[in-house]
């Protein structure tokens, strides 16, 4: 139930990364796509959180003038970083 009466903090890992560029695109579809299968809304969050900071973490440095994109979908510890500059 979403009615405004609770306040839940979403603890989250800070990433130090420069590669940020997509964060929302993550982080909406985790959040929906657990939703949809039924997960509950706290923890729908918790795990949107989890795999957009992992996303920053394995995001591709380097690319382009700004902050790089965000690399979705890469295994717990893989560590598969592009450096272009």
């Amino acid at each position: 139930r979403v009615d405004g009466s609770e306040f839940h903090e979403i603890p989250g890992t800070w990433v130090a990364g420069t590669a940020t560029h997509g964060t929302g695109c993550p982080h909406s579809a985790t959040l929906t796509a657990e939703l949809a299968w039924g997960t509950p809304l706290l923890v729908a969050a918790h795990r949107a959180s989890t795999v957009t900071a992992a996303a920053i973490d394995h995001g591709l440095e380097g690319i382009g003038a700004g902050p790089g994109p965000v690399a979705v979908g890469q295994a717990p510890g893989a560590n598969q970083r592009v450096r272009t500059r």
